[in-house]
């Protein structure tokens, strides 16, 4: 058990760092996340844009990781979320950038609750979604079997 309790931390740490670059295969899920927004500022995407990667989280059992971001821009910035994965826990996401347009290329939730708790002011989309024997927020991201996602918006101005 301390040896999966080890392995878990490890793989939290890797899947926890925020990069900067993007693969083919990331633009496609950018381009198509980006088609929900008629009018976003982010121009054509290509391997060479800016774009901020956060990194996915490993949960089983409780045990794992949060994703969280926090980092405030002045300008839009387009950040790419990559899949995290949810066993038998709850998943949240704190996405806290008023300029932030998030991009879900997925999480999976299975036996567990995915929460993702944004910004009022910050984009969401995804490139898939899917729901099995579960209640899936209709803005909620990615795949859930026998479980729950929502999405909640905070700091909303009067």
């Amino acid at each position: 058990m301390k040896n999966i309790i080890g392995l878990l931390a490890l793989i939290t740490v890797i899947f926890s760092s925020q990069v900067f670059a993007t693969t083919p295969e990331d633009v496609k899920s950018l381009v198509k996340c980006t088609e929900s927004w008629p009018n976003h500022p982010f121009g054509t995407i290509t391997t060479d844009s800016k774009i901020r990667v956060i990194r996915g989280q490993v949960k089983v059992a409780g045990v794992g990781g949060e994703t969280k971001d926090t980092i405030v821009t002045t300008k839009p910035e387009l950040i790419l979320v990559r899949p995290s994965v949810s066993v038998m826990s709850t998943a949240n996401y704190e996405l806290m950038n008023p300029n932030g347009w998030y991009c879900f290329t997925g999480k999976v939730t299975v036996m567990g609750a995915s929460h993702i708790i944004a910004h009022c002011d910050a984009k969401l989309s995804s490139s898939e979604g899917v729901t099995v024997f579960g209640k899936g927020d209709p803005n909620s991201q990615g795949t859930t079997v026998m479980g729950s996602s929502s999405v909640k918006r905070v700091n909303c101005k009067k």
